[in-house]
């Protein structure tokens, strides 16, 4: 019976070792995870440009500012076309959007606007600047390019009601834009009143970005270009 006894206890020591458990009870839990990344995305929606017009007929300046392809002067006879602002898609190599200032002259301001439409998940704030002007030394020193920024209020329905009827408040330092929102960003132009800017050209780059907005510096905003 000794034998036996000590045989037994050899055998749980020995099984002990090897880590091998005895009636053990398990019980689990399973998890399954997917993980998606939110986004900062801002697109163009719409452009819109202004003209001044001669009329011919009584020699007063005619302006207008609307939606490209709507300008009811365009093909009129009785008014001539003297000066416009014109905004367009980028093709190519270029810039997601073209803006071109024909023939201006001083005291005259023109402007341009976009359409933007942020459809990012993760909400943001907005920075614009003009980062470079290259050209005629006079033109760069008295070129005066503004940007502005207003939120377009819900029920604007495009191409049916005047958005000037719906803009809010402007979108300025600090202000953010969430998923959805609309807004219009008009871009413009002036001169002073100077003899030496006739008949001068330049080209400026510019941009409009949105970045989320905890991690935006405190300071950026829309701010103008002058000179």
């Amino acid at each position: 019976m000794r034998r036996i006894g000590l045989l037994t206890m050899a055998l749980v020591l020995a099984l002990g070792s090897l880590g091998v458990a005895y009636a053990a009870w398990t019980d689990e839990i399973t998890i399954e995870g997917t993980v998606n990344t939110g986004s900062v995305e801002l697109n163009v929606v719409d452009y819109s440009g202004s003209a001044i017009y001669k009329d011919l007929e009584t020699d007063e300046m005619v302006s207008w500012h609307g939606w490209m392809g709507d300008d009811p002067y365009a093909d009129d006879a009785n008014y001539w076309p003297v000066a416009s602002a014109s905004a367009r898609a980028g093709e190519g190599d270029e810039a997601d959007i073209v803006v071109s200032f024909e023939n201006a002259f001083p005291c005259e301001t023109l402007m341009a606007d976009f359409l933007l439409h942020y459809n990012g998940s993760v909400p943001a704030k907005l920075y614009a600047e003009v980062t470079d002007v290259t050209g005629d030394q006079a033109l760069i020193d008295n070129l005066d390019v503004q940007f502005m920024a207003w939120h377009v209020l819900p029920g604007y329905v495009h191409g049916e009601d005047d958005i000037h009827d719906f803009l809010g408040d402007p979108v300025d330092v600090g202000v953010q834009v969430h998923e959805c929102d609309r807004i219009l960003v008009a871009m413009t132009i002036h001169l002073p009143q100077d003899n030496d800017l006739m008949n001068l050209e330049g080209s400026f780059e510019a941009m409009i970005q949105a970045i989320q907005w905890n991690e935006y510096q405190e300071g950026a905003g829309f701010y103008p270009y002058n000179g």
